[in-house]
């Protein structure tokens, strides 16, 4: 069973007086890749965008559409929410490094993790 997840309302710059919510979980973080679950309650169908950025360059970019059954259960959307976000071997190197998980669409950050 999934996390119930976090919810996280921001103003949508992308549309006029539109506010997002998201729910979303971060699973794991790992020096190889980041996992977890984000979805628009507006938009249930829509996959959102989820990038790994470090300050003003993203390193990796997906989108949230891998089907898991645990959500879909949990009448999470449709199930298709989940992300794998791979770690570049450049963040591997022996120096912390302080990125952020972000959705897209309403650039929404969902979690700043250290990651080496």
């Amino acid at each position: 069973m999934p996390d119930d997840g976090l919810e996280l309302t921001v103003p949508n710059g992308n549309a006029a007086n539109r506010v997002t919510t998201l729910r979303y979980h971060i699973d794991e973080i790992s020096q190889r890749e980041i996992c977890g679950w984000v979805m628009d309650p507006a938009q249930p169908s829509r996959a959102c965008i989820v990038e790994l950025r470090e300050g003003s360059q993203v390193h990796a970019r997906t989108e949230a559409k891998q089907f898991r059954a645990d959500l879909a259960n949990a009448g999470i959307g449709n199930g298709r929410h989940a992300f794998t976000l791979k770690v570049p071997g450049s963040l591997s190197e022996d120096t912390d490094h302080l990125v952020q998980i972000v959705e897209v669409e309403s650039n929404s950050m969902l979690s700043v993790e250290r990651v080496r």
